[in-house]
């Protein structure tokens, strides 16, 4: 199993990466909330809370991306890289078939 995920990983580090930044902004959002609530709650004055959550919407972004790259990361791992040749075709267990090949045998 070690050599064939040998040629993912770089993609495996990154999607270890970005899912540990996901974990870190999921964690962070309702600590940043407490926080706005527990400081940025000053009658007459709406830069607190302002700061709070511009911090709390940037989080969110960071929570998203992260969270599509982990996915993006885990599917590139899982399928793999592809075969770009005849002969790389040939060596795996199932062939490679385009779908006008199958359609061209089912035809005969």
């Amino acid at each position: 199993m070690r050599g064939a995920l040998r040629s993912q990983r770089a993609w495996m580090i990154l999607g270890i990466a970005s899912g540990v930044s996901w974990t870190a902004a999921k964690i962070t959002v309702p600590l940043l909330a407490a926080g706005a609530i527990d400081n940025g709650i000053i009658p007459g004055d709406n830069r607190a809370i302002a700061g709070y959550a511009l911090v709390i919407i940037a989080v969110g972004v960071l929570q998203g991306l992260s969270s599509g790259f982990r996915r993006y990361c885990a599917f590139r791992v899982a399928y793999g890289p592809r075969p770009t040749s005849a002969s790389a075709c040939s060596r795996t267990s199932s062939g490679c078939t385009s779908p006008s090949t199958t359609r061209r045998r089912r035809a005969s």
